[in-house]
């Protein structure tokens, strides 16, 4: 750790205090003594989707409800928004770190349906992966997946 005043990279900790949300040091400068806190937090990893294809991302709300609107779920922006931070804590206590665009889909209908329960004319299943699947980056075929023309 460097220091904050001096730049010296070397410091010393005096004293470590470990609470429910980070873990609190003080430090000392080995080169002008100052003293300064730092404060340790756990950084959860992110959440990717993957397509069946094998094209992925990181999970975002707002993808989420982007592709939720593009699939037909005519709903407020602020309550797509709702939806997807309930989707994604779902998806973030099941704590797998690579989650598939049907798991996605099968969570936000059940979310819309009880949004608007007496609503008919909805996106399916399938509309909603779609949409997903739609938005995923293309992945690059290797060598080996490239279709070659048959020699005579």
């Amino acid at each position: 750790m460097r220091c904050p005043h001096c730049g010296h990279p070397n410091t010393r900790v005096i004293e470590t205090r470990e609470s429910d949300e980070a873990i609190r040091r003080r430090r000392a400068c080995e080169l002008c003594e100052l003293r300064f806190t730092t404060y340790e937090r756990t950084q959860l990893p992110r959440l990717v989707v993957r397509a069946t294809g094998g094209a992925q991302r990181n999970f975002t709300r707002q993808w989420l409800a982007n592709a939720l609107k593009s699939a037909g779920a005519d709903l407020p922006p602020a309550t797509l928004n709702t939806i997807a931070g309930g989707i994604e804590a779902q998806l973030k206590a099941t704590n797998r770190r690579v989650v598939s665009t049907e798991d996605v889909a099968h969570l936000a209908i059940r979310q819309v349906s009880q949004a608007r329960p007496f609503a008919s004319n909805g996106p399916t299943t399938e509309q909603v992966t779609v949409a997903l699947d739609a938005t995923l980056p293309t992945r690059r075929a290797t060598p080996s997946q490239l279709q070659l023309p048959f020699e005579r």
